[in-house]
């Protein structure tokens, strides 16, 4: 049984707004997983210069009236989450040796007295054309690739999900991700390097986005599981293959990895399947939860996401039957629904 609460903070009461009572608030979340780079997707940049980590002025635009939800979203991630848009978020965070890896810590978290994996909070949007979360991971029987002049196998244990999640159009949110995107790009470049001259970055500049991915699949052996639901829909015994090379290739699996289904919530709070990623995801504004860490890999230093939790704010526009369903003012939050898929 998998323990989703997060170490930083015990749960809070989110601000209150006009037209809503007090919320609890709680992040639900896991430890640092991090894939290796195989196929990473990143896009690959010359090193930037090193910065410092000194805060400083970013713009933010005045921004009209927006829902109340969204009000409660903002307050609550600059009062009690580690938010890379707050001016002094590079002050809370910092760089820690992990063994091969270096994973990114918070400064100021409610424990002293070990590190704690620095969970950061954001809303996006996720791109609808850059965004690929089908439950196989488009396999197609396993053959190998070459890059850079080394062959890879790609067995369906290995496959992956990823999107790019880009500028939302909804404010406040729209005006806050430029201080968003900034501070990750300079916590990036602060980073210690094993290398000097090639790294590869989940923090893109191409249209100021974020390069997620997420690997479906895990060995039984893993001490600590990304997620263990108490629902057979998520088990990899029911987990959908949409095509039939997939079907033959994950009978064998069974025996040795299960599965690590999103902690992704609509906005009614249910848990999302995996049939229908492709469906309720693409396009849709989110908040999600993530980790920061970075790899080194065949001579590259590699940062990537891991993603921790994600919420439906607004749906793709395909989904949306009626006004009404653009915002829901009686939903604050879905942690009733989350503790059905923490046990």
């Amino acid at each position: 049984m998998t323990d989703l609460t997060l170490k930083r903070k015990a749960p809070t009461s989110a601000s209150s707004s006009d037209d809503e009572g007090a919320t609890e608030q709680t992040i639900r979340g896991s430890s640092v997983a991090v894939d290796d780079a195989e196929g990473a997707g990143a896009n690959q940049e010359d090193p930037p210069s090193y910065v410092n980590d000194t805060p400083e002025e970013i713009d933010r635009p005045a921004t009209p009236i927006y829902p109340p939800k969204y009000r409660e979203v903002l307050s609550v991630f600059r009062d009690d989450f580690l938010y890379p848009g707050d001016p002094d978020f590079m002050l809370n965070v910092s760089w820690h040796d992990a063994g091969f890896k270096k994973i990114l810590v918070d400064k100021k978290a409610s424990d002293h007295k070990r590190m704690v994996v620095a969970e950061l909070n954001a809303v996006g949007e996720i791109s609808p054309t850059d965004c690929f979360l089908r439950p196989d991971g488009l396999f197609t029987g396993g053959a190998g690739y070459t890059k850079d002049g080394v062959a890879f196998e790609r067995p369906l244990s290995g496959c992956k999900g990823n999107f790019v999640l880009v500028q939302p159009t909804e404010p406040p949110f729209d005006v806050e991700w430029n201080p968003v995107h900034t501070n990750l790009m300079r916590v990036v470049q602060n980073a210690p390097r094993n290398t000097k001259n090639t790294f590869e970055t989940c923090v893109r500049n191409l249209g100021k986005s974020l390069y997620f991915r997420h690997n479906w699949f895990e060995e039984l052996n893993v001490a600590d599981p990304y997620f263990k639901p108490n629902t057979e829909v998520y088990d990899i015994f029911n987990w959908p293959t949409p095509t039939a090379v997939a079907a033959d290739h994950i009978i064998p699996l069974r025996e040795t990895h299960r599965t690590r289904p999103l902690r992704a919530w609509d906005i009614e709070g249910q848990p999302i399947p995996p049939e229908d990623y492709v469906r309720k995801l693409p396009g849709a504004m989110v908040r999600i939860t993530f980790t920061l860490v970075r790899n080194a890999f065949r001579g590259r230093d590699v940062f990537s996401f891991d993603i921790v939790e994600m919420e439906v704010l607004r749906e793709p526009v395909a989904l949306v039957s009626s006004p009404s369903k653009l915002f829901n003012p009686g939903h604050t939050t879905p942690s009733r629904s989350r503790s059905a898929m923490a046990h």
